[in-house]
């Protein structure tokens, strides 16, 4: 978001219920900000499309702030196998590992 303040009613109504009922009529506040640049390419790996998503920038909670540079893999169309297959094949090492931490979680 480019502000501080979100509006429930951009939202999906079962969603907007789900927030409703988790909020208890208080006011939603932000918790964590990112502030992110992606750089999208969209990849034929074997018998699948795949999206490969760069990330870098920042995330910033409760006063810490904490680089993010990843790589993410969204299958497009096809083949779950050549999704795994790509991943499989990264060249792993000091600057790329494996993560299953979302950005909401850190």
């Amino acid at each position: 978001l480019d502000r501080e303040e979100i509006d429930l009613a951009t939202f999906p109504r079962s969603t907007r219920k789900i927030i409703e009922n988790l909020a208890a009529g208080k006011p939603l506040i932000p918790i964590a900000r990112t502030n992110v640049e992606r750089e999208t390419r969209i990849i034929k790996y074997r018998r699948a499309t795949i999206e490969a998503a760069f990330d870098c920038g920042t995330i910033e909670a409760s006063g810490r702030s904490g680089e993010l540079c990843e790589l993410e893999l969204e299958l497009k169309r096809g083949s779950l196998r050549g999704l795994l297959s790509l991943a499989r094949d990264l060249p792993l090492g000091p600057d790329l590992g494996w993560s299953a931490s979302s950005k909401g979680t850190r």
